[in-house]
């Protein structure tokens, strides 16, 4: 039997499973299924219990698939509930995208280090760990997805630019633009990899020259996900 974690991740994963194999299933009588299959006999009683756990309350808890299959019958789902089900992937997606919490702690680990150093080039990925470390720290705005970084920075981050140079022309403009735009990041496990855009749009607004304005891409997970399970 597969055991789900009771955090946000993991149950957020285990809804999105839940879903690609129960299409034909209402969202609400889904989450009801997924209760009963954890051992509440409804979601409301399942987030209450969420919402009184203490650290010392078990982790995890297993997945009944015979008590979800039960509880579909019981709202009308026979068909459905007859179907195959299985949540044999489910640890390992939830490990993949710890992985990649590991990776992004990482990249932000280097750069603060790197924010005060006085010499060394940051590599030309830093541009994916500075959006990151922007988005994490700004203040939210219209848009949240948006953010202003100095040009500077990001040239000197692809090696643009020489660590020391306080000037640069409208061609090292263009091509940091350029090279952020088709700037890919590329996510593996064991079933395959894929590669993706980080940025939908990068610009610089002609009232604000100093400033490029990045707009990050908001499925980029989920993009990377999907390719990887196929």
């Amino acid at each position: 039997m597969t055991r789900v974690h009771l955090d946000v991740r993991s149950l957020s994963l285990l809804k999105s499973h839940t879903t690609t194999q129960l299409p034909g299933v209402r969202y609400g009588h889904r989450l009801e299924a997924i209760a009963q299959s954890l051992g509440f006999y409804t979601w409301s009683s399942f987030t209450h219990h969420l919402k009184s756990l203490s650290d010392d309350a078990p982790a995890a808890r297993i997945i009944d698939i015979f008590e979800m299959r039960a509880r579909l019958v019981e709202m009308g789902y026979v068909k459905e509930a007859v179907a195959p089900l299985s949540f044999e992937n489910l640890e390992d997606d939830v490990h993949f995208m710890c992985d990649i919490d590991g990776l992004v702690a990482s990249r932000m680990a280097s750069f603060r280090r790197l924010l005060n150093a006085e010499k060394n080039l940051m590599p030309r990925t830093t541009a994916v760990a500075r959006m990151a470390y922007a988005k994490m720290t700004a203040e939210r705005s219209d848009s949240h997805d948006s953010l202003r970084i100095p040009v500077l920075d990001v040239l000197r981050d692809m090696g643009i630019v020489s660590q020391y140079r306080c000037e640069f022309g409208p061609n090292d403009v263009d091509h940091a633009i350029s090279e952020l735009t088709d700037l890919r990041a590329q996510l593996a496990d064991r079933r395959g990899e894929t590669t993706v855009s980080v940025f939908s749009s990068v610009l610089v607004p002609a009232a604000d020259p100093d400033f490029l304005h990045y707009t990050f891409n908001p499925t980029f997970f989920a993009q990377a996900k999907v390719a990887l399970v196929g």
